[in-house]
């Protein structure tokens, strides 16, 4: 009872420390400042988390994201956590209320875990309650404020561990069911790189136990093997629905295995330098490596001094060392090695290896704490009291001094658009433009995508796809190589392998491609000049930035009447869309390139007169009613990717990629109807492999509540 009462303080003090540091103790949600430097909370997280619970409200599952680049999938792309079901809070509180409460949670539950992981580890109740309070309020758990993600997938790492040890020790059914269902929850959150660290470092923690173990007992430990390996792949199967649309899309990503240039590794180079790291800690007390200073001298003694646990206490903190010096690319071989590794290959940001780093000295540090207490003799209670007080107050001054800054707050409401921006949106948020596109570059992409249902072709999505990127990127600087999906060809660009904003051409040779893309309007305040000559000023406000109408842009479905094969290489494809003697306005690029039937594939064929006109537009289903006079090639302007079935006046057909990134299907000649429909079949394998895990724990559980 104790203990269990102890737990919860900690949990609490840890929410209670994020709500009073960082919030206003009279309104407990997020501030109206926004920091420095954070930008994909705003453009990214929080658009996510409005655009799914709008989607789940209406009853739907948001299987695709059509407003942002040329569309893509959406529970697929992990990080939104649709699944995820904590995020269920989104659905009863305004998104930015739900991100306040949820992080308090995350806090509480790290701190939680990291208590119980270091009691597994040899810390008393004053060291394992140092160690969740030292862990809940560390530099490295309040800098992933802004991105949830991390910072969930953060709160559960401790709790898996734990659960590792758990099941290493003593494997039952009840025990191997934990664990499934805690690193099941940190799966579903969607942040694979601290799930493989996760990985990692519960491999290297079970390994000293059972090889512990198999040499007392002079056998190998089978069932606690059988135990381990049935709970991760039951944790795997209940996050299969999530998951196995996530490898699917993962395959046809410019993160695809393989394809991340070393040197595209490392962004953000300053972060991963040795020396400022050290300054900053020195300077300030803390760190994203320690929780504050007291904290490795105290970890230090977890190992150097006797006591239950010291061999799990070092192996955890190696494996923090490990994590430390993975975090530093360019300075020490750790990190490439790790790049080798499933799941790990296609990191790009190191320093995150320090999530490691920071539990470990966390819960070594509350170890320590216990040794030191067990050899104070009688006064060990004042000995506890004051070395805990002193570890947390090492490490909570600086953080509290950091984030006592208003401009570190979270914001409190949901921020209106610039006025100036008010006319631009009145005019492209019309319904005669819905199906259209619109490029803004650098103004107002808090307010766009799949917040305000205006399509945009700008895109912050990590699984990006190949197709898309390399078209985007030709069209800013000619080389479809610098966000490829083939390896080798990937170059050292800040920002690759992500699409991001695209670049306007600076000379008018590829902005025929806006055209195919169904951009119609433009949002900048220096646009070039060979935009300013053709495209149409509109009068909306009379601040930058300014609004720009292309007149040229095709609708989104059109019909062509001719076609060609694609070439092989993405260069040469996207090179022949600008030919002198290719007319994109009636010639489709074609993979697999089909038996054409009466469709024309020269120039001399059939007559191109035709029409196409959307009827109805909805992220997994979009039918299209067209007419020519002879057949010819329907062109969704939507990005191509596997799941999407298509139907010509109730007949499957079959769906080909057009113009290297497109979606198209041959039609008749006359009047057809055309319905397309996201139905991937990943997503269904992957609920089908949930219910069997939710079958199998459901049986484990029974068995050990029998027990």
């Amino acid at each position: 009872m104790r203990r269990a009462l102890a737990t919860i303080v900690v949990g609490a003090l840890a929410a209670g420390l994020w709500l009073v540091g960082a919030t206003t103790p009279s309104s407990p949600e997020l501030e109206a400042e926004r920091p420095p430097l954070v930008y994909d909370f705003f453009s990214y997280y929080r658009p996510n988390a409005v655009y799914a619970a709008a989607r789940l409200q209406a009853g739907e599952l948001p299987l695709w994201n059509p407003y942002q680049q040329l569309g893509g999938p959406f529970l697929a792309t992990l990080q939104a956590g649709v699944l995820y079901p904590p995020n269920a809070l989104h659905l009863v509180l305004p998104s930015q209320g739900a991100f306040t409460w949820l992080a308090a949670a995350h806090l509480a539950l790290a701190a939680v875990g990291a208590l119980v992981l270091a009691r597994a580890c040899g810390a008393g109740p004053w060291g394992a309650a140092s160690a969740g309070l030292l862990h809940a309020g560390s530099l490295q758990l309040w800098s992933s404020m802004w991105t949830p993600p991390t910072l969930y997938t953060a709160a559960w790492m401790p709790v898996v561990l734990a659960a590792t040890l758990r099941v290493a020790e003593r494997p039952s059914p009840g025990r191997a069911a934990g664990f499934a269902l805690a690193l099941a929850m940190q799966v579903l959150v969607g942040w694979p790189y601290t799930v493989a660290m996760t990985a990692l470092v519960g491999t290297a923690l079970a390994g000293a136990v059972l090889g512990a173990r198999a040499w007392r007992e002079r056998r190998l430990p089978a069932s606690a093997l059988a135990a381990l390996a049935g709970g991760a792949l039951a944790a795997a199967g209940l996050a299969a629905p999530q998951l196995a649309p996530s490898l699917e899309l993962l395959a046809h990503s410019a993160r695809a295995p393989g394809t991340l240039d070393p040197a595209t590794a490392g962004a953000e180079l300053a972060t991963h330098d040795p020396g400022p790291v050290l300054q900053h800690l020195l300077a300030s007390g803390t760190s994203a490596v320690t929780p504050g200073l007291a904290a490795p001298v105290l970890a230090l003694a977890a190992v150097v001094l006797a006591g239950p646990g010291r061999g799990r206490a070092a192996v955890l903190l190696l494996a923090g060392l490990a994590g430390l010096a993975a975090s530093f690319p360019g300075h020490l071989p750790v990190y490439d090695a790790l790049r080798g590794l499933p799941l790990l290959g296609d990191f790009r940001f190191p320093f995150r290896y320090r999530l490691v780093t920071s539990l470990a000295l966390a819960v070594c540090a509350g170890v320590g704490i216990s040794r030191l207490v067990a050899r104070a003799g009688r006064v060990r209670r004042v000995a506890a009291a004051g070395l805990c007080a002193a570890a947390v107050l090492v490490e909570a001054a600086p953080m509290l001094r950091a984030y006592a800054a208003p401009t570190r707050r979270f914001p409190r409401r949901e921020a209106p658009p610039p006025e100036r921006l008010g006319p631009l949106l009145a005019v492209v948020e019309k319904p005669e433009h819905a199906a259209s596109r619109s490029l803004w570059l650098g103004f107002g992409t808090d307010r766009l995508g799949q917040a305000a249902g205006i399509r945009v072709l700008q895109d912050l999505e990590p699984l990006s796809l190949a197709t898309t990127s390399r078209f985007v990127q030709f069209l800013g600087t000619g080389d479809a190589g610098v966000v490829a999906g083939d390896p080798g060809v990937v170059r050292p660009v800040f920002g690759a392998p992500y699409a991001g904003t695209p670049r306007l051409p600076a000379t008018p040779e590829r902005a025929a491609l806006l055209d195919l893309l169904a951009v119609r309007f433009a949002v900048l305040a220096r646009p070039p000049a060979w935009l300013e000559a053709d495209w149409r000023l509109v009068p909306a406000g009379t601040r930058a930035p300014r609004l720009f109408e292309n007149p040229h842009a095709l609708a989104r479905a059109w019909r062509a009447a001719w076609a060609e094969a694609e070439p092989p290489d993405p260069q040469a494809a996207l090179e022949r869309l600008l030919a002198p003697d290719f007319d994109l306005r009636t010639t489709v690029l074609l993979d697999p390139f089909p038996a054409l039937g009466t469709a024309g594939s020269a120039r001399d064929g059939p007559d191109p007169s035709g029409w196409a006109r959307i009827e109805r537009d909805d992220p997994e289903r979009v039918v299209v009613r067209t007419r020519g006079r002879a057949a010819g090639i329907l062109v969704l302007a939507d990005a191509w990717f596997p799941g999407w079935q298509v139907t010509v006046d109730g007949e499957t057909a079959e769906v080909l990629r057009a113009d290297t990134a497109l979606r198209g299907v041959q039609v008749p000649a006359g009047e057809s109807v055309v319905e397309w429909r996201y139905r991937p079949r990943s997503f269904r394998l992957g609920v089908a492999a949930g219910a069997v895990a939710g079958l199998a724990l459901a049986a484990a559980l029974a068995v050990a509540s029998r027990r």
